[in-house]
């Protein structure tokens, strides 16, 4: 789990930041060194830089959520950004497919389809990136895009200005659905991610109280 594995290192990074293994050390020699005083700060030091580390760990599920909620809504501006250039494509395929000049047209139609086959690879690799995210829906809905954009191309290439028009089409209402997926999934993170803070906060006024 890539969200769960950023938290340790969070918790990682913590502890090297707060020197823990040096201090402990440096607190082991003062003791062996009957420089008491010393130790007793040292081991103050230490116990703080330990709790810090465990506050992380502890509200792990709150700060994966953080994260998963940061990222679902970067997925949703770079996704709006692919189906904004494929809308273009889109509308520049049903113009080719308007052009009377056969030479005209198939020159149009190869330099629209090599954008179109770009798109296509962007396409999949996202929809691999929104299974990673936990967003299955919309990644399954990204890759299916991407097919149809893989038939768009087809159809493109073989002069077929129509075909790849319709292609595109398909793939444009398969973007839609994913971006309505895909805030469907922020939306769910977002809950889940007030319900823990809460938690937090419940458990934080209860330690108050005892």
């Amino acid at each position: 789990d890539p969200l769960a594995a950023e938290t340790l290192s969070d918790a990682v990074h913590t502890s090297r930041q707060a020197g823990v293994g040096g201090a402990m050390r440096d607190a082991a020699r003062h003791v062996e060194e009957n420089q008491i005083g010393q130790a007793a700060e040292q081991h103050r030091e230490i116990g703080e830089s330990l709790q810090e580390m465990l506050d992380v760990l502890s509200n792990r599920r709150e700060n994966e959520l953080e994260r998963l909620v940061a990222k679902l809504r970067e997925a949703e501006q770079q996704l709006e950004k692919i189906e904004k250039e494929h809308e273009g494509l889109r509308k520049r395929l049903e113009k080719a497919a308007q052009i009377e000049d056969e030479d005209e047209r198939r020159r149009e139609l190869e330099r629209l389809t090599r954008r179109q086959q770009e798109l296509q690879e962007e396409a999949e690799r996202f929809a691999r990136h929104l299974k990673r995210l936990q967003a299955d829906q919309a990644g399954q809905s990204t890759a299916r895009a991407g097919a149809s954009m893989g038939q768009a191309g087809e159809q493109g290439s073989q002069g077929d200005a129509g075909g790849a028009a319709e292609g595109a089409r398909q793939a444009e209402r398969d973007l839609e659905d994913a971006q309505q997926q895909l805030a469907q999934a922020r939306q769910q993170a977002e809950m889940d991610l007030a319900v823990e803070q809460l938690r937090r906060i419940q458990d934080e006024l209860t330690a108050l109280r005892d």
